[in-house]
């Protein structure tokens, strides 16, 4: 805590930057525990997990709306084995129709791939399920493009 005061008292871009650089120290240490409580509460309940909303009381958050900011370790955390067995089979299935002459032939569908990539690493650094809206969506794009591509191909 001294050393943030000192660092506040400080002024101008020298100032600013080693502001900059405590709080990113601080907040990323503050994921770090995040992860951890996370990978400890799974594997303290590894068949179902916590429940849904469980990990900020295992964490020991007052707030419940408190999340490990990755999506990957809030379902094995709060559904344990058995959410992330859905999980995986879940992406299993959007992966199954993936192939290069697809990807390479119908530029939608490797668009949609790429923005489920994205969207899919952005999930496991930051927000909960709740916020994975666009890792959703992808999904859904992902399913139809397949669809319509396989249908594409028996016409």
């Amino acid at each position: 805590m001294f050393q943030f005061c000192l660092l506040t008292s400080l002024r101008g871009v020298k100032g600013a930057i080693l502001i900059s650089i405590a709080v990113l120290i601080l907040y990323n240490r503050l994921r770090l525990a995040y992860i951890a409580s996370a990978i400890q509460a799974f594997l303290a309940h590894p068949i179902l997990g916590l429940g849904a909303g469980g990990w900020p009381i295992f964490y020991g958050e007052t707030r419940v709306f408190s999340y490990p900011h990755n999506m990957v370790l809030e379902i094995a955390s709060e559904t344990g084995l058995l959410g992330l067995c859905v999980l995986v089979s879940f992406l299993g299935r959007l992966a199954r129709p993936l192939s290069i002459r697809i990807f390479c032939k119908e530029k939608l569908a490797s668009v949609s791939y790429l923005l489920l990539l994205f969207a899919g690493f952005n999930a496991l650094k930051s927000g909960d399920i709740n916020d994975s809206t666009l890792f959703f969506v992808a999904c859904g794009l992902v399913a139809g493009v397949s669809r319509s591509t396989k249908l594409q191909d028996i016409v």
